[in-house]
């Protein structure tokens, strides 16, 4: 399964910030209103938010994005 990272992009600054970055749709929620969102986490999933394919609401515009990080090189076993 391949990680990725969701960025919820707001129209107008929220508390402070346009950008917000999270690792699941329903983390979202967890942080912000479906009013700030302009959508319900349902409707997220039911549209779904695929890398390359963002969701625009009245107040935002949600994308997912690959993440990508190096490859473990110590097994987590092995003592040094």
């Amino acid at each position: 399964m391949e990680k990725s990272v969701i960025k919820v992009q707001f129209h107008t600054p929220v508390e402070g910030s346009c950008e917000w970055y999270f690792t699941s749709l329903a983390a979202i929620f967890d942080r912000f209103s479906p009013a700030q969102i302009g959508c319900t986490l349902r409707t997220l999933w039911d549209r779904g938010v695929a890398v390359g394919s963002p969701k625009a609401t009245r107040t935002c515009v949600i994308s997912r994005h690959p993440l990508f990080s190096k490859p473990q090189t110590n097994p987590k076993n092995e003592i040094r």
